[in-house]
């Protein structure tokens, strides 16, 4: 079997945050783009990740997520990999360590987000013959 490269499976990052923001904009910018995972940017330079769960979960104590950043509630070390990094490679990390998400990167930047949901759509395709 061919070595999957991550990238041909990630979600290209077209959507992320600022460190500076606040909660209130996190969850909105997730339900606008219908996604659950944020990567948390400070000028351009990836500083973590905040999820659908992470705002539920401070919502869900009673806070007010318009005074509450995302500094606050973000993983500041997320997953990050190379872009050739071998798909498999990814998932069996994801699945062992309980993650939500991977970002990947290129020369340095952030590309791309491959989450739980496009880790199902590689399974999908492999199964039915579409990637291999």
């Amino acid at each position: 079997m061919a070595t999957l490269e991550i990238s041909s499976h990630m979600s290209p990052l077209t959507i992320s945050i600022g460190v500076d923001q606040t909660l209130a904009s996190a969850s909105t910018k997730m339900q606008e783009h219908k996604i659950r995972h944020l990567p948390v940017l400070d000028g351009g330079r990836l500083v973590g990740v905040i999820s659908e769960r992470d705002v539920n979960w401070l919502a869900s104590l009673g806070t007010d997520p318009a005074t509450i950043g995302v500094s606050e509630a973000m993983s500041d070390i997320p997953y990050l990999v190379g872009a050739h990094t071998n798909a498999q490679e990814v998932v069996q990390k994801m699945h062992d360590d309980k993650l939500g998400s991977a970002l990947i990167e290129k020369d340095g930047k952030p590309v791309g987000i491959f989450t739980t949901t496009d880790a199902l759509q590689l399974c999908a395709d492999l199964l039915s013959g579409k990637a291999s």
